[in-house]
């Protein structure tokens, strides 16, 4: 029995893709080495939110008025958008708008609202807001004391911490290393589409010890965390084009273009120069003030308007003593022929 070719080029790249995609079972996140993900349980779990270096220049909290997430400043989360169940292995990805890019698929949710679309379909393009913190797990039997990675989504997690601190405001500096605050969360258990996840309900605040400011070279700059595709490979994932329909789209394009611009073969000399001209017009898109009339090409061709030609043709005559205007290119000297331009538009006129 004949064994099945493999193409290993193209089977090697798209596993080490995923592999990378998937990194430590979270395909969005770039850990940092010897960085684990926090794990929630269900019951009370305590945790100190560590601040981190802002190292972007257009973090979503940015408000430079009062110096919040500057880009070199402390800041405590770092919010970004997902779309869920894309392409045919229903993959996470990150919004690239999370980061001020432009991302294909929030443009075809736009398209397809604009063009009077039910909501179902659109509820499938649009985006979950998520969450990272970097967190030291206090008195903890299964996790170190140590920093972690705490990617929870919005609603989970801080949608109740802003509403404890809008009640609670002592405890805004809960993130601050000399006055900050240990977080008591209590942690419930739920179940959705058979998947089990935990919520918090309820966040108290004790007081801890102050951090050394030392510990901030251990903590991660989450901004750097995001394993962000670009918009090319999303468009990919989103529509399911793989590496072989995208390049035989583009060799299609280029034999088009060829077929446009090749020259007839067995072209006079003098021909030629009016082919190539018309080249270099395909290659170069004129704006559109500089967009001629039939008309207006015509003359930029160098052909006299037809009235001057049925003025002038009974006054020209060929310099070789052919019959002008009825055996263009059935001589060898037509190719050098500096009449050429005239014979052919007596040709056309009659």
């Amino acid at each position: 029995m004949a064994r099945k070719k493999t193409n290993f080029k193209k089977a090697v790249k798209k596993t080490v893709e995923r592999q990378n995609r998937e990194a430590s079972s979270y395909g969005y996140l770039r850990l940092p080495k010897g960085v684990s993900v926090f794990k929630e349980k269900e019951g009370h779990v305590y945790i100190d939110i560590m601040p981190y270096e802002v190292t972007m220049d257009k973090h979503p909290d940015l408000d430079k008025e009062d110096g919040i997430a500057e880009k070199g400043s402390l800041w405590y989360r770092r919010p970004f958008k997902t779309h869920r169940g894309i392409g045919s292995d229903n993959e996470t990805i990150i919004c690239p708008t999370s980061i001020g890019k432009p991302c294909p698929i929030c443009e075809h949710k736009k398209k397809r609202q604009l063009e009077g679309t039910e909501k179902e379909e659109l509820d499938a393009f649009k985006v979950s807001k998520r969450n990272l913190y970097c967190v030291i797990p206090i008195n903890d039997k299964k996790q170190d004391e140590e920093p972690y990675i705490y990617d929870v989504s919005d609603y989970l997690f801080q949608q109740l911490l802003n509403e404890e601190l809008s009640e609670k405001e002592k405890f805004n500096s809960f993130p601050d290393l000399d006055d900050g605050f240990t977080l008591d969360i209590r942690y419930e258990e739920k179940t959705f589409a058979k998947n089990k996840y935990y919520a918090a309900n309820r966040i108290d605040f004790e007081t801890r010890d102050a951090y050394d400011e030392s510990i901030l070279d251990d903590i991660p700059k989450l901004d750097n965390c995001l394993n962000i595709l670009s918009y090319n490979e999303i468009n990919n994932l989103f529509f399911e084009i793989d590496d072989d329909e995208e390049n035989e789209t583009d060799e299609k394009k280029e034999k088009s273009f060829d077929e446009i611009v090749e020259e007839p073969k067995k072209t006079p000399a003098r021909r030629k120069k009016t082919v190539e001209k018309e080249v270099d017009e395909v290659e170069e898109t004129p704006k559109p003030s500089e967009v001629s009339t039939p008309e207006e090409r015509k003359t930029s061709r160098r052909r006299a308007p037809k009235k001057e030609v049925e003025k002038e043709e009974s006054k020209s005559k060929c310099p070789y003593g052919h019959k002008f205007g009825t055996e263009l290119d059935q001589h060898d000297n037509c190719a050098e022929c500096e009449s050429w331009n005239e014979c052919l538009d007596a040709s056309e006129s009659e």
